[in-house]
C-alpha cells in the first residue's frame, strides 16, 4: 500500500514538474510547439524538395513517431495507476477485515482469561 502511494506521487509530482516547465522548454525533446517546419523560401515551386525540407519532414515524422510512442506509453501508465488503485482498496479492505479478526481473537482471549481466573478462585 506504502509502494502504491509512492509511485502514485511520483508520477504526478512528474507530470506536475513537466506542466510547469512546458512553457520554457518542450516537454518531448525536439517539439517545439511555437516553432513550424518551413521549407527554404529559395526553393522554387517546380523544384524537388531540398535537403532541408525532407530533414524537417523526417523530423515530422520523428515526433510524430515519438508522441505516439508517448501516448502509448501514458496510457499504460493510467492502467497501471488504475490497477494499482483497485489492489490499494483490496488491500484496505483486507486490512479492516484482519483487525476485526484480531481484535475477536484480543476479546476471546480475555474472555478465555476471565473465565480461567474465575475457575481459580473457585477452587
Amino acid at each position: 500500500m506504502i509502494l502504491c502511494s509512492i509511485l502514485i506521487l511520483f508520477f504526478s509530482w512528474l507530470f506536475i514538474h513537466a506542466l510547469f516547465y512546458s512553457k520554457s522548454q518542450s516537454v518531448i525533446e525536439g517539439l517545439d510547439p511555437s516553432a513550424s517546419p518551413s521549407a527554404s523560401p529559395s526553393a522554387s515551386p517546380s523544384a524537388s524538395p531540398s535537403p532541408s525540407s525532407k530533414s524537417a519532414q523526417s523530423q515530422l515524422d520523428e515526433n510524430t513517431a515519438a508522441i505516439a510512442l508517448l501516448k502509448t506509453q501514458i496510457a499504460s501508465l493510467i492502467s497501471a495507476a488504475m490497477q494499482l488503485n483497485t489492489i490499494m482498496i483490496q488491500n484496505e479492505v483486507g486490512i479492516k477485515n484482519n483487525t476485526d479478526m484480531i481484535q475477536k481473537v484480543v476479546k476471546s482471549q480475555a474472555d478465555t482469561n476471565a473465565k480461567l481466573a474465575s475457575m481459580k478462585k473457585a477452587q
